[in-house]
């Protein structure tokens, strides 16, 4: 009731109640302790609310939707909160709305946490004649049906669930743009399906943080994918001259990734602290006539961020 009727003044005793049901946060699922959390959070929520992080942070592993979007409407103070679940388990879309909060802030740690975990690779193919297409098959999962209704226990008010969505669908508002844009909506909890199996919990991919780094950094997504997942076709010659190219490109790599990662310190007014990377190689050897082998590759090239 609180909520629809935009009751603000109720908001200071409702984060007092939040924090008292801090207990609950185990549980069991849709009970009547479950069911408090819930209608807390959604009134909060249809407040449009500002609480403090410390008082969501306890509810993030079962209410992660909720979380996030309450950590949001304060992301400035609850940065630390929202790194903090952005290290743990979520379902891709929850992972994406918390990069997208972080992208909004143009946060140098988001930009630090995502360089570290890329993996940084250099493909190289060689050749002798033009290389032939190729395409590689694909499949589709099965489905099996979707889960039971949520249902809470006789006698409590209404309340909404909260979810994402990865594309603009009826009921669903914005809630932050970036690479993926993500939406969110309120459903009454009578007609939301229970969709809260850890067997699809995934945090996002590699391509995923490189588009994130080419927002960050204010590139292209193909400069991006140049940058950090390089790919160069190399005419074969002689041994010599494919060692040679191929430590010019790995050093000019390095140098761009340098180049791109001072521009960004200045871009968010940050200073990133020195990492060890590396670049990772993968040769393809699409040569016709193979008289003579490849010469043998590093698998990995290290280098610092920060010249020695």
């Amino acid at each position: 009731m609180a909520g629809a009727n935009h009751m603000e003044a109720l908001t200071g005793l409702l984060i007092f109640q939040l924090r008292a049901a801090a207990p609950y946060r185990a549980a069991a699922w849709d009970g009547e302790e479950y069911a408090c959390v819930q209608a807390l959070l959604d009134t909060l929520i249809r407040l449009n609310a500002i609480v403090p992080a410390d008082a969501i942070m306890p509810f993030r592993e079962r209410w992660r939707v909720e979380a996030i979007i309450l950590l949001s409407r304060n992301a400035q103070a609850a940065e630390d909160g929202l790194l903090a679940m952005r290290q743990e388990k979520l379902q891709w879309d929850e992972w994406l709305a918390v990069n997208n909060v972080l992208l909004r802030l143009r946060s140098p740690r988001l930009f630090e946490r995502t360089l570290s975990e890329l993996i940084i690779i250099h493909y190289f193919t060689v050749v002798d004649s033009p290389p032939m297409a190729g395409g590689i098959p694909g499949g589709i999962d099965g489905y099996a049906g979707p889960p039971p209704y949520r249902k809470f226990p006789q006698g409590f008010p209404v309340s909404r669930v909260y979810q994402f969505m990865l594309k603009q669908t009826e009921g669903f508002t914005l809630f932050a743009e970036g690479p993926h844009d993500v939406f969110y909506a309120g459903v009454p909890v009578t007609t939301v399906r229970a969709w809260h199996h850890p067997g699809y919990l995934m945090s996002g991919s590699q391509e995923d943080r490189v588009e994130y780094m080419a927002r960050l950094g204010n590139i292209t997504s193909s400069q991006a994918h140049q940058l950090f997942r390089a790919s160069t076709t190399i005419k074969w010659t002689n041994s010599a001259e494919f060692e040679r190219l191929v430590d010019w490109l790995l050093e000019q790599q390095i140098q761009d990734i340098r180049k791109f990662t001072t521009g960004t310190e200045k871009r968010l007014h940050a200073s990133f602290p020195d990492m060890q990377l590396a670049i990772k190689t993968r040769v393809f050897d699409a040569r016709v006539a193979k008289r003579e082998p490849l010469p043998d590759i590093a698998v990995a090239k290290g280098f610092s961020l920060r010249p020695q």
